[in-house]
């Protein structure tokens, strides 16, 4: 199976929500959800190693949002 490309993917829904914020609090669910579904995979069952995927993942999403928040004033978007 070939590899999905999800940062195309994701950009261009990010970018087709962008005048639409019901659609883009949308897209953030269906986006965790997918957060949520792979760390219950990878999990396997295990809620102490789950509890550490999400917390790490709630990390990462933070630190991407404000640099991103950060790129976007820079660039006088916000």
């Amino acid at each position: 199976m070939a590899p999905i490309d999800l940062d195309t993917i994701i950009a261009d829904a990010v970018a087709d929500t962008r005048e639409d914020f019901g659609a883009a609090e949308d897209l953030q669910a269906q986006l965790l959800a997918g957060i949520g579904l792979a760390i219950a995979v990878s999990a396997r069952g295990d809620a102490r190693a789950a509890n550490a995927m999400c917390e790490r993942a709630s990390v990462m999403i933070f630190e991407q949002a404000a640099s991103v928040s950060l790129m976007l004033a820079a660039d006088g978007r916000v």
